[in-house]
């Protein structure tokens, strides 16, 4: 079936005003969306960066559990062989 081109003399002036009325509000709205979300982004990209950090340091927290807890059983098996030659 042939697709029939639409000429001026089918729509009236009025509704090709308001056809384009409607279409800058649609455009101003995408734009204000645009703007909005790339503040979120922006957001998320930080956030990110600072996960990336946490992440690092809870693959060090368990290394420095083990030292700390190794340190902390030096001193006390110290302490203990002090107590005993008093």
């Amino acid at each position: 079936m042939p697709q029939r081109i639409m000429t001026m003399s089918d729509v009236s002036r009025e509704e090709f005003l308001e056809l384009k009325r409607q279409l800058d509000d649609t455009c101003r709205d995408v734009r204000q969306i645009k703007s909005d979300t790339g503040d979120i982004v922006e957001t998320f990209r930080a956030l990110s960066g600072g996960f990336k950090v946490l992440q690092g340091l809870g693959k060090l927290a368990r290394p420095i559990g083990y030292i700390a807890a190794a340190v902390a059983a030096v001193a006390g098996a110290w302490a203990t062989l002090k107590g005993l030659w008093k």
